[in-house]
């Protein structure tokens, strides 16, 4: 009896017990995160009497929480992947709604700017017109401006949206910290608190709603939790410790996600998941390209429009100048647009260029003109060519094989240049011309030259076709007037000038001179005609000639060509270069070692060298430069040898050892002066170098009789005249008595009694006409015949007829150069022909010119002369700059030349003609405003037009906020399900409970009425007497 109370005890208490659990799993049915418990009953342990076993009730083992691991985990990435959707659908649509807006969006600001160039393009010279024009272009600007700074907001609260998330991610995991320290007091999950494994597993949802996280649990329930790709990255919870997630501070532009981002940071650009994921992919996926596609569409915009009006004419004739601006402070492009222009009238509508119809023409044809052309962005497109003449800086080339030339560079159009060719061998050239094929300076090509060098991969264009009409010609004979010269040439120098008081004047010109280099004496001959002076052909040469012979074979036409020559053998030695320690031999002998300055040196030089033969003697000047000058009087080499001792290399003038040859020089000779025939007037008296010539009213009627007067007196003036050959009378002095042609020309009478001066009859100011001022008048007239230019001429009888060239030159101690100083409009190839290794070496100046603006001074005259064949010619010199073939069996053929496209509607017939120049008309023209209405349907971004393009761009955000809306209601399934399944484990059942609470409360009552049975029967045998 005693045992059925203690088994009815026991088992009331474990019902109660078990009672109380589901009450208060029904308590906690609403609370969140709660984990149903269950009481966990268990038999006791069995009693023996005597050979049987008998039970003694039942117990309360333990309360179990219901939980499952893999559905709460699963439950957490479900949850944090649905919670990735949230901010991409709900942010996507807002930036679609701001795009796709009418008052916000571009499309209409772009429609209403092309309709405004449209009714432009029909009225160009309408006032009213350019003013709706330029509020349109305004209403783009601003719209981009607009439509920038919406998503700049946007970009904004995202950027708070993910310092809020951030915040939240740590106030959870510092939680979580604090969980895992309560947790250390039990070493076993089964002995934590129920409740604290909920809230720990609530936290855990929330941070998973918030980011992707990766979890690890101890064997006492404490969790490590990462937002890294693995669980040993990205810790933000590591035992008892949370690490702070935040913003990089060293990034301001974009989101950049770290963890611990004041302390030692480490990168969270793998985080993904959850809302702080979602936002990231939002800003990677939608907000980022539509920010930069907006961008890149509005400098294409800006660079397109402004292309187009920088292509065209304002209304004040001007070329176009920016419709709009891109301010360099802004922070995107798109934010950045303002107007350029504030003036309607400089709105661009007239073409650059205009072609007009020959009256003559047989055909109706019409044409119309563009350019398009690039600006070359180096004066030379070889950058090995540095811009330095000495031929040390020469570049090498070497023409051998089967290949007859080698290029060399190209020279932009506008940059002024020459070319020194060194160490030539015989044939070799240097082979200037236009990519049209027009050889402007060189050798006529051969035939094999002409096929291998015309091709478009050496620079010329196609179909361009060989001509040397302009070889080597210079000024109204060459191409386009230019000034160009092959050969050795030098130009008038000019000197700074003083006047009484020291302040500087004017510069005066002084006489051209070209010295050669040295010459060796062991070349081979030149034949009689090979090289040109100024015109002249010169003699022949003998081979191993002196300089001497040089300086007589140039002199012997001196009178036709102005120029003489003299031998000169002079070694100059700057006296900053010499060394007194050292000692000197010179032409075999040794100068005492008496010297210890410049002047000593000198001195020493000229002792040692008095009594020496005029063969070996040398002289020693100080100029006044500071410069040391040993010099030959017989025009003949000065050697240095080499000294005796250790170091025979070195001597007091710091030179190589080495035998240095004479040298030629040739002065430009300036003896006449040319006086107008309209300034003669033969009234008054005329006196040349103080003779009288005509006395006032002589009754001398003719510029003849002039003439034959100043010939009487010439023995004694040392001037002769004569006509020039446009009539005008030429004053020379007489090589009889000016052999170098260094006299005055003094022309009188002088002072009148009262001091002043009267009127002679060559009408010209009494003064003495030195060489300067002779030199000064021929430059006036034309500059080009002050030059010393020495060139290559044809000898011989046809087909045998041969050109100097090169090597010829070189044997004079002369460099041979391609002079380009006026610079050229067109862009110029230069070759090398002729086998052999050759050094280029060149100075340039300038920067290439703009072939727009080059092209627009320009009047060019396009020719048919053939049914596929046209020429251009330069309107204003006749010069013909292309003939090429064409295709003319388009239905709308087109030609172009250095960048204009002129485009004709149909082929021209033979005979056709048409001119093409510079625009100068802006009000009545409007080719360029449809250019700028075509932009409108041109394919400028990746092959559409600049609203589909910003079209597509609504179009792929719109995509993307479908796709995430159909993923969102895809995740919401997921989730539900995920929900379900961890419910279906510890979400508590009420119809289940209020069934346990029915079935543990018959238990219980039931345990009661068998306590109350054992008390009735224990009251029964107490009460037995």
């Amino acid at each position: 009896m005693s045992d059925m109370l203690g088994i009815s005890g026991n088992a009331i208490g474990a019902y109660q017990r078990a009672l109380s659990t589901v009450g208060n799993n029904i308590a906690n049915v609403n609370t969140e995160g709660y984990s149903r418990q269950d009481a966990v009953l268990k038999d006791s342990a069995p009693q023996k009497s005597a050979a049987m076993f008998f039970g003694t009730g039942v117990e309360l083992q333990t309360v179990k929480r219901q939980f499952d691991a893999f559905a709460e985990s699963n439950l957490r990435n479900s949850t944090s992947d649905l919670a990735s959707q949230k901010p991409m659908v709900e942010y996507t649509k807002r930036v679609m709604d701001i795009m796709g807006d009418k008052s916000v969006g571009l499309s209409s600001a772009l429609d209403d700017f092309f309709n405004a160039a449209s009714s432009l393009s029909a009225d160009p010279a309408s006032t009213v017109l350019r003013t709706t024009f330029m509020r349109s272009s305004e209403g783009v600007a601003s719209r981009f401006a607009e439509l920038s700074g919406q998503l700049d907001l946007v970009a904004t609260e995202t950027r708070q949206a993910v310092e809020s998330t951030a915040t939240q991610i740590n106030t959870l995991t510092s939680q979580l910290a604090l969980v895992n320290q309560a947790m250390a007091k039990a070493t076993s999950v089964n002995l934590q608190p129920p409740e604290l494994l909920d809230r720990r597993d609530l936290m855990l949802r929330q941070l998973s709603d918030l980011a992707r996280i990766k979890t690890s649990f101890s064997t006492n329930g404490a969790v490590t939790v990462s937002m890294g790709t693995t669980l040993t990255q990205g810790l933000v919870v590591d035992g008892q410790k949370s690490r702070p997630v935040g913003l990089d501070p060293a990034v301001k532009d974009r989101v950049s996600l770290v963890i611990d981002p004041y302390g030692n940071s480490e990168s969270l650009a793998s985080a993904s998941g959850g809302q702080m994921g979602g936002y990231q992919s939002f800003i990677s996926q939608v907000l980022e390209p539509a920010q930069k596609n907006l961008n890149s569409l509005a400098q294409t915009f800006v660079i397109e429009t402004n292309a187009v009006q920088q292509n065209g004419i304002d209304g004040y004739g001007k070329m176009g100048t920016d419709l709009f601006a891109i301010d360099p402070a802004a922070p995107h492009a798109a934010g950045g647009i303002r107007m350029a222009l504030n003036d309607a009238l400089r709105v661009a509508t007239a073409a650059q260029f205009r072609v007009s119809e020959s009256n003559t023409n047989v055909s109706a044809t019409r044409a119309t003109v563009k350019f398009s052309g690039l600006t070359p962005a180096t004066p030379l497109s070889n950058p090995s060519l540095v811009n330095n003449p000495n031929a040390t800086a020469g570049v090498t080339f070497k023409v051998d094989g089967a290949r007859l030339f080698t290029p060399v560079t190209t020279l932009a159009a506008g940059v002024k240049a020459a070319f020194y060719l060194d160490e030539a061998d015989k044939g070799q050239q240097l082979q200037v011309m236009t990519r049209d094929g027009r050889q402007l300076l060189g050798k006529t090509l051969s035939l094999d030259e002409e096929f291998q060098l015309m091709s478009p991969s050496n620079g010329f264009v196609p179909n361009a076709t060989y001509s040397d009409a302009y070889l080597n010609k210079t000024g109204p004979d060459g191409y386009r007037d230019l000034d160009l010269f092959y050969g050795a040439k030098a130009t008038v120098l000019y000197g700074q000038s003083f006047d009484v008081n020291g302040v500087s004047a004017n510069t005066v010109p002084m006489p051209a001179v070209l010295e050669t280099g040295r010459v060796p004496g062991d070349g081979t001959a030149i034949e009689p005609g090979a090289l040109v002076l100024n015109g002249v052909k010169l003699g022949g040469l003998k081979a191993s000639a002196k300089p001497s012979d040089v300086a007589a074979l140039i002199n012997l036409s001196s009178g036709a060509t102005n120029i003489r020559a003299e031998a000169f053998s002079e070694i100059r030695v700057s006296g900053s270069q010499l060394d007194f320690t050292q000692a000197l031999t010179i032409n075999g002998l040794s100068v005492p070692k008496t010297y210890f300055s410049i002047e000593t040196l000198a001195q020493a030089i000229n002792t040692r060298f008095a009594g020496e033969s005029i063969s070996q003697k040398v002289t020693a000047i100080v100029t006044s430069a500071g410069e040391l000058v040993l010099k030959n009087s017989n025009n003949l080499p000065i050697t240095i040898n080499a000294n005796a001792g250790a170091q025979p290399g070195l001597n007091a003038l710091n030179l190589s050892p080495n035998t240095y040859d004479g040298q030629v020089r040739m002065v430009q000779v300036v003896r006449d002066m040319v006086v107008s025939s309209t300034d003669i007037n033969l009234t008054k008296p005329l006196s040349i170098n103080g003779n009288e010539i005509l006395a006032s009213n002589s009754g001398i009627r003719s510029i003849q009789s002039l003439i034959v007067a100043i010939n009487d007196k010439s023995a004694n003036t040392g001037v002769k005249a004569d006509l020039d050959s446009t009539g005008n009378l030429k004053l020379s002095t007489t090589s009889a008595i000016d052999p170098n042609g260094t006299l005055s020309i003094s022309i009188g009478p002088g002072k009148e009694d009262d001091g002043t001066y009267g009127a002679n009859a060559l009408g010209l100011e009494p003064l003495d006409y030195d060489v300067t001022e002779r030199l000064q008048r021929k430059l006036a007239a034309d500059p080009t015949q002050t030059d010393i230019r020495l060139s290559f001429g044809k000898f011989g009888v046809p087909p045998d007829e041969k050109t100097g060239d090169p090597s010829d030159l070189a044997k004079l101690g002369l460099r041979t150069g391609a002079f380009i100083e006026g610079g050229s409009p067109d862009d110029l190839l230069v070759f090398i022909t002729g086998t052999g290794t050759v050094k280029v070496a060149t100075s340039f100046t300038g920067e290439p010119d703009v072939p727009r603006d080059s092209l627009r001074s320009q009047s060019l005259t396009v020719k048919f002369t053939a049914a596929n064949r046209f020429s251009i010619i330069d309107t204003k010199t006749g010069t013909e700059l292309a003939n090429r073939s064409y295709d003319n069996s388009p239905l709308e053929p087109v030609i172009e030349f250095q960048g204009l496209q002129i485009k004709f509607n149909h082929a021209p017939s033979v005979g056709d003609s048409y001119q093409v120049d510079g625009n100068q008309d802006g009000l009545g023209n409007n080719v360029n405003m449809l250019d700028m209405v075509e932009l409108n349907r041109k394919p400028v971004v990746n092959g559409k037009t600049l609203a589909n393009s910003y079209i597509d761009q609504i179009n792929n955000v719109g995509n993307l906020a479908q796709q995430a809306t159909i993923t969102q209601q895809a995740l919401t399934v997921v989730n539900d399900q995920a929900i379900a399944s961890r419910d279906k484990i510890s979400g508590v059942n009420l119809d289940d409970e209020a069934a346990n609470l029915i079935r543990l409360q018959q238990a219980y009552q039931a345990n009661a009425k068998v306590l109350q049975i054992s008390g009735q029967l224990f009251d029964a045998i107490v009460q037995i007497r």
